[in-house]
């Protein structure tokens, strides 16, 4: 199943996010997001926090609303829609999303240029 996202992300070697246009296989826009979250959030989130916010990060862009039913029927993975929605309910009443990790995503993604002084 293929589907068009507007960008791709990766990192090049000082860890800066590089967005590029491409087509490019689910699975593929799942990792690529992971691997760019893990760099940017260290070891400030576990593993099943950054991909749960890749996922939900593709479902947002994908239906492109916030109710909690339209994006679990948006999250790519094989469980079934009704655990993908009590996975984001649990996600959003038990955990609190530091301030400073969501700064540092945001950015992350803003595109900068070098300053020469």
């Amino acid at each position: 199943m293929y589907l068009k996202l507007w960008y791709s992300i990766s990192l090049d070697d000082n860890y800066d996010i590089i967005i590029n246009d491409i087509n490019t296989r689910v699975e593929s826009k799942i990792s690529i997001l992971n691997d760019a979250l893990s760099n940017i959030f260290e070891a400030s989130l576990n593993l099943a926090r950054i991909k749960f916010i890749s996922l939900f990060i593709i479902a947002h862009s994908k239906v492109q609303t916030v109710h909690f039913e339209k994006l679990a029927v948006g999250f790519e993975n094989n469980a079934k829609t009704f655990s993908s929605l009590r996975r984001i309910q649990r996600f959003s009443a038990h955990y609190y999303l530091d301030t400073d990790i969501i700064a540092r995503l945001i950015f992350a993604l803003l595109p900068h240029q070098p300053t020469t002084f």
